[in-house]
């Protein structure tokens, strides 16, 4: 079973096992009732979330089955993975022990032998289990009443046994400081927060005491320089917690708050790795707006510093022509100042041409489904205006007379532009166009120079051409300028 929160006033004695030491032969005996001659049963061992096998071994008469192996192990939390879906946790983190199991009740069917720290973590989960029963009737009365009071009181049951689940879960932590399972669970214990100071009249100083004080103090009982605390997934809820809920959602904040964290980590270890690719696999994938300068940040910082050790040179290559790729087109930069050729494929128009308070840059495809449904979209709200809210440079992927004809059947009567087909393959005339000022490398290359490869792909750049937005939906993009202008109106108010 997954890890849960649990209730207890148990009183556990202070453990003082040497912990934390790279494991070699070790040696580890199981007997599960319920368990079939010659089933496969396999070790495995977490990795922050995820779950990966380590060691298989196969059951004899009676369930019985052991791992041993004289490869090396890291403490850390296991699971027994057995049967179609059945799975017990376990933690290892000595080099031997016991254990008697039953399949019709793993939680309080298994007895250890020789394994304190299992011993703990077994009275935990039961805690846990016993906990949960507890809240469900209690919650569900709280749904139903209809009396405020009565709600308020029911409400009042909750809290209290969230007060006893953080104080046991305090009480393990502090009685076993010197094992795993101690420090695991330390990791769960709330961040306690003290009032926020007042002044003389009782009032408070500093509104935002509380958030700031937190922030600071959240990763306070976890030891970071201690790689084998992400050998559970307990540390990487706290990370993905930390990043998406506790910080703000800035490219700049999560940057600096990456450096903070990591500076306090061992620089050749694996909760330096783990946290540094948590965060770039993160905002890598997040669909929030910039997000992209964290990649770039992070990859100047760690990747191609020569920081991520764990990297070969194929995979820092890739990473460098990635990030070089998408620098120039960060929030903030200045758009590169594109000259391409108009339907008539005589007259090159450049992007910095275009006038207005904001220029919508937009690349996409005649064959696109989603431009031949956005396309027409954009049109539309430019004509509503005739351009006066923003203007259009809209660089198409083909020059063909299906894009001539998507132009005027959608009156699209803004600037719409692409690199002409018949030049793409003379080098004589690209050298003329090139040599003669009409274009250049770079706008020919459109799709490097702004890192198109799917459609439509839109940037929103100001009056003097700095990219202000991207990757906006079209139908988004008239709420988008309004919100601009009103930052912009708030930016000249305080000056």
């Amino acid at each position: 079973m997954r890890l849960k929160i649990a209730l207890t006033a148990l009183l556990l004695p202070l453990l003082s096992i040497t912990a934390f030491a790279q494991i070699r032969d070790y040696n580890y005996r199981f007997q599960i009732k319920g368990v079939n001659e010659k089933d496969t049963i396999y070790l495995a061992n977490y990795y922050g979330k995820g779950l990966y096998y380590f060691d298989t071994a196969y059951a004899a008469k009676g369930g019985v089955f052991a791992f041993k192996n004289k490869k090396e192990l890291k403490p850390g939390m296991f699971a027994l993975v057995f049967g179609k879906s059945m799975m017990t946790e376990v933690v290892i983190n000595q080099q031997s022990f016991a254990a008697k199991m039953d399949t019709a009740d793993l939680d309080n069917l298994t007895v250890f032998e020789g394994s304190p720290e299992n011993d703990i973590f077994k009275a935990y989960k039961q805690r846990m289990i016993k906990a949960n029963r507890d809240v469900q009737p209690i919650k569900a009365l709280m749904d139903s009443a209809k009396d405020e009071k009565i709600k308020e009181g029911y409400r009042k049951q909750l809290q209290d046994l969230d007060e006893e689940v953080k104080a046991y879960q305090k009480q393990i932590a502090d009685d076993n400081p010197n094992t795993f399972i101690g420090q695991m669970i330390s990791m769960l214990v709330e961040v306690d927060v003290p009032p926020a100071p007042k002044d003389a009249k009782g009032n408070i100083i500093d509104s935002s005491f509380s958030y700031y004080y937190y922030k600071a103090h959240y990763f306070d009982r976890i030891n970071l320089k201690h790689d084998y605390m992400v050998n559970c997934p307990i540390f990487h809820n706290k990370l993905e917690t930390y990043f998406k809920n506790v910080i703000l959602q800035f490219p700049d904040t999560i940057c600096d708050e990456t450096k903070r964290l990591v500076a306090k980590m061992d620089q050749k270890g694996d909760m330096f790795k783990y946290t540094v690719n948590y965060v770039n696999e993160t905002y890598n994938k997040s669909e929030l707006m910039g997000m992209d300068a964290v990649f770039v940040c992070l990859a100047d910082e760690y990747y191609l510093s020569g920081k991520a050790f764990w990297l070969d040179t194929a995979r820092m290559n890739k990473i460098r022509e990635y990030a070089e790729n998408i620098r120039p087109i960060l929030i903030g930069k200045p758009a590169y100042n594109l000259s391409l050729a108009d339907s008539t494929h005589k007259k090159w128009k450049k992007l910095y041409d275009e006038k207005g308070e904001y220029t919508v840059l937009v690349f996409w495809e005649p064959t696109c489904g989603h431009c031949k449904k956005e396309m027409p979209i954009l049109a539309e709200m430019f004509n509503k205006t005739a351009g006066k809210d923003f203007s259009v440079y809209a660089v198409s992927s083909d020059s063909d007379e299906l894009w001539k004809k998507f132009i005027i059947d959608n009156k699209m009567r803004f600037t719409n532009v692409a690199v002409p087909s018949e030049i793409k393959k003379d080098q004589n005339e690209i050298y003329r166009l090139v040599s003669g000022g009409y274009t250049d490398e770079r706008s020919l290359n459109y799709h490097d120079t702004y890192d198109v490869f799917s459609t439509p792909k839109v940037f929103v750049l100001d009056k003097n051409k700095k990219i202000v937005a991207k990757q906006v939906a079209i139908d988004k993009l008239e709420e988008l300028i309004q919100q601009l202008r009103e930052i912009e109106k708030r930016k000249l108010a305080k000056s």
